[in-house]
């Protein structure tokens, strides 16, 4: 069930690319939330996302700062 869910993001992700690049865009970013989210993290870059940058203590949860990981794919 856990690979479907996964085959399903990566086919409305590729849809999401081709539309991008198809209106002329150059890269998309994707910003994830909670750095500790290796989950997420390792999906975008099996999508071809690379680390562009962390913006460390955007917000604060359950008595502790988050940061967000922001990933970028060249199109």
């Amino acid at each position: 069930m856990e690979s479907e869910g996964r085959e399903a993001v990566g086919v409305l992700v590729s849809g999401l690319l081709e539309r991008a690049r198809a209106a002329g865009f150059s890269q998309v970013l994707s910003l994830i939330g909670g750095a500790e989210n290796a989950a997420f993290i390792g999906g975008h870059a099996s999508l071809g996302f690379q680390h562009a940058g962390t913006i460390r203590n955007i917000g604060y949860k359950f008595n502790r700062w988050l940061h967000a990981i922001i990933m970028r794919r060249f199109l």
